[in-house]
């Protein structure tokens, strides 16, 4: 700590005193808007740690970096969710109810500095016109006249050397304060590791899972179904080159076919795997469109 005369000729008393004033009006500012949105407490709090991030460099420590994690532009919409979700905003929220508290105790303390600066200014220049009863403390009382009013003067570098410290020791106790909940946890950050790990572990099991699926259809469902057709088809086409006339399909059959054919033009999921040039399709088609097949009813 250093000695008052080596304190007053640096600028850390002035530090202190301008980051006790900006807290002051942090204070006057933030509780009508907390009484009036009580509901937007962790907005309020996120927005004032912005500024005391920027208040700590007046006290001479590195602004810390923010606790958030990044929103990416396709999450936009959820960034209310994923703010009031993280830890870091509520440590916000809470180190901003503190800067109240240290808020008011800097409003007090800067109202009592300032009368008794007043009284030990404005005393002797009313000591030197007229004498002055001044009540020091309960029933001890001092009488200043023309010849000692000069007495007040001396107490005068006392109350200076006491207000510094006193501005000093305030303000470094909510730097600490401050920085210590709004400096970003390394424990955080190892959760926030393991769960993007989880997340990623899980979006892969999944797609894999839903691949597997998607083959099993394939293989057992639709992808049989259509070589049957294709071969019923291609027999067809062939008694038609022949000349021979099949017998009709049963209705169920033509349904079939045609429900394939749909499939395939829709480009459904399962039709999506067949190529557009494939054998199986092209024969489908020409069995349905030729005109001398016959028609369902």
């Amino acid at each position: 700590m250093l000695p008052p005369w080596r304190l007053f000729v640096t600028r850390w008393p002035w530090v202190a005193l301008l980051y006790a004033i900006s807290g002051v009006l942090m204070t006057v500012v933030l509780v009508p808007a907390l009484i009036l949105t009580l509901v937007a407490l962790p907005l309020w709090g996120m927005l004032a740690a912005v500024f005391e991030r920027k208040r700590l460099r007046l006290l001479g420590a590195e602004r810390p970096a923010s606790a958030h994690v990044s929103v990416p532009p396709g999450e936009r919409h959820h960034w209310l969710t994923i703010r009031l979700t993280e830890p870091a905003t509520w440590r916000e929220t809470l180190a901003m109810l503190g800067g109240i508290v240290f808020g008011a105790v800097n409003l007090c303390s800067l109202f009592a500095q300032a009368v008794i600066l007043i009284v030990l200014v404005v005393l002797p220049l009313q000591a030197r016109v007229a004498p002055v009863d001044v009540l020091v403390f309960a029933d001890l009382r001092m009488r200043l006249g023309p010849g000692d009013w000069w007495m007040p003067l001396l107490l005068l570098p006392v109350f200076l050397a006491v207000a510094a410290y006193m501005n000093l020791a305030l303000a470094a106790a909510q730097g600490v304060y401050v920085r210590w909940l709004l400096d970003p946890r390394a424990d955080e950050i190892d959760a926030r590791v393991a769960q993007l790990t989880r997340s990623r572990a899980a979006i892969v099991t999944a797609h894999e899972s839903e691949r597997r699926r998607i083959e099993r259809d394939l293989h057992d469902g639709v992808q049989q179904e259509l070589v049957g057709i294709a071969g019923v088809s291609g027999s067809s086409t062939s008694s038609w080159q022949r000349g021979i006339r099949p017998p009709r399909a049963p209705r169920c059959s033509r349904r079939r076919i045609r429900r394939s054919v749909r499939w395939r033009c829709s480009g459904r999921p399962y039709a999506a795997s067949i190529p557009p040039c494939s054998p199986i399709t092209a024969s489908v088609r020409r069995s349905t469109n030729s005109p001398a097949a016959p028609r369902s009813r």
